[in-house]
């Protein structure tokens, strides 16, 4: 008999709104696969579908902290609401992440359930190119068919050998923690420390070829976190570009509005803003995707130094004075990362607003929103680098000088 832990689990990531809109038919879909997988495997596969059941947040904290040693899955059914919500987006970074730290990306298996524009590699919205590059079946199609018929049973089918497949592929994969090796409870958390035989894994040993040790990624920590800090500062300065031409030309539209035909006098006005925005847009469109790219480069570092303060039994002072300069470090990113939140937040509004009222408008603002949403996107990231540096629970000070004592 299997355990909880040992058993596959499957996260249904999804759209409310498409469910509600297809009568509840997502939620269905979880169900047809269950059932196709206990029939191809006899084996049971849970899926959790609402994440608003304390069940949802539970499991998924629970196998996501678990450094996905059991096989959990994370079907994402990808859509334009998908892609509109920020939770969805939320869920669907935070595994990305997990499992690229793993080297198990195979646990990310999407379905694209309606049409997505810029759903390409190269879209400057980092969540969409990353999907983009993941495994995924194109269902569009399938949506519109009947529940019960040959076709989509065949889909459901497909899907469920598709898991059943990659159930037994991760299997017959050694286990690994988030940062390749199993990490000695001897190594320490010195950013300067390169020298990978701080694990307790010889090089010989290691199935992981070239991975960077947890020590190798916790040394490169100051290096990509000043990368990532010179990013937010360019993403700071062509924001404050854009709004504040946005700001001039909000001005001179309602400055418009004297003259004898204040119709015609905002037309000429939009068109100009829209012509003066145009390489601002660019610009912050370039500065939101780099924005995403080193965070994404910061992130194996931050959960190296989260897994080898969990490793620590005894932590020395020098180890408690790194883990307080990192703690003190991500709450900084934190709230400089909510700052810039916070004012792309209310451009989108105010943006919105206008692409309303002018056609030629919208491409230079659906530009900035793209941008934006990556910083958005970037937060949650943070937010989790937060929660991984603040669950380290070591023993005070005088408890851990105690337990060498005793150890000596």
């Amino acid at each position: 008999m299997t355990s909880d832990l040992d058993a596959a689990v499957g996260f249904l990531s999804y759209s409310h709104l498409d469910d509600e809109a297809d009568g509840g038919r997502i939620r269905r879909l979880a169900t047809k696969i269950q059932a196709e997988y206990r029939v191809l495997t006899g084996e049971e596969l849970k899926i959790f579908v609402d994440r608003n059941d304390l069940k949802w947040g539970q499991k998924w904290r629970e196998r996501v902290d678990g450094a996905l040693q059991s096989t959990t899955f994370f079907i994402p059914v990808l859509s334009p609401s998908y892609f509109a919500s920020d939770e969805c987006r939320r869920e669907f970074l935070n595994f990305y992440n997990t499992t690229r730290a793993l080297g198990v990306s195979r646990y990310l298996l999407a379905i694209r359930y309606a049409p997505v524009d810029d759903l390409v590699e190269r879209s400057a919205d980092k969540a969409k190119a990353i999907a983009a590059e993941t495994q995924y079946k194109p269902w569009e199609h399938l949506r519109l068919e009947d529940e019960d018929s040959a076709v989509h049973r065949v889909a459901i089918n497909d899907l469920a050998e598709e898991l059943r497949t990659l159930m037994r592929a991760v299997e017959a994969q050694p286990a690994r923690t988030a940062t390749g090796p199993e990490v000695s409870r001897d190594t320490h958390l010195d950013h300067e420390a390169t020298d990978s035989s701080s694990t307790n894994l010889d090089d010989d040993d290691d199935p992981y070829g070239d991975a960077p040790s947890a020590v190798e990624l916790v040394a490169e920590l100051p290096v990509r976190a000043s990368a990532w800090t010179e990013t937010l500062d360019h993403f700071r300065e062509a924001n404050e570009e854009f709004n504040s031409r946005l700001t001039a030309g909000s001005a001179d539209l309602d400055a418009a509005n004297l003259g004898k035909n204040p119709f015609a006098a905002k037309i000429i006005v939009l068109r100009r803003v829209a012509e003066e925005l145009e390489k601002p847009s660019r610009k912050m469109e370039e500065v939101g995707e780099e924005y995403m790219r080193t965070l994404l480069e910061l992130d194996p570092s931050f959960r190296a130094l989260a897994e080898i303060a969990h490793a620590q039994v005894n932590p020395s002072g020098h180890d408690r004075e790194t883990l307080g300069q990192a703690q003190a470090s991500v709450r900084s990113m934190v709230e400089a990362g909510r700052e810039a939140t916070a004012s792309v937040r209310s451009a989108i509004k105010s943006g919105r607003g206008l692409a309303r009222v002018s056609r030629d408008l919208r491409p230079v603002l659906r530009r900035y929103e793209t941008a934006s949403q990556n910083v958005i996107d970037g937060q949650a990231v943070i937010e989790e680098w937060t929660r991984l540096m603040d669950d380290v629970d070591w023993p005070d000070e005088a408890d851990s000088k105690a337990i060498k004592r005793a150890d000596a």
